[in-house]
């Protein structure tokens, strides 16, 4: 989690392949601390969150419309969100069960 704290873009994959409950709030407190990585550690959080309890929001996954900018943007609402849902976030898929279920959504 560290490494991909730090922009190491496998370290982030594999945060967001195997990460468990508490690698969204290291992955938010990197992504506040460093917003010129957002890119990566916002699709970090966003495979996270494919993965538990929660349902991903729009915005989180808007790839037609995401600037560096507007990915920057959405710092705050990452973390609004965090904040709402951190109590009962759960890991409850695996990265494979998250990606087919994907697929077949779209």
């Amino acid at each position: 989690q560290r490494a991909a704290c730090h922009g190491v873009e496998r370290a982030m994959s594999a945060v967001g392949a195997m990460g468990g409950e508490t690698s969204f709030e290291t992955m938010l407190a990197g992504l506040e601390g460093h917003p010129p990585r957002c890119a990566t550690i916002v699709y970090t959080l966003y495979w996270l969150v494919r993965r538990t309890n929660k349902n991903t929001e729009p915005w989180m996954a808007d790839e037609q419309s995401t600037t560096h900018a507007t990915q920057i943007a959405r710092i705050p609402k990452w973390r609004a969100w965090w904040d709402a849902n951190k109590k009962d976030f759960k890991v409850v898929k695996s990265i494979e069960e998250a990606v087919l279920e994907r697929i077949q959504v779209n």
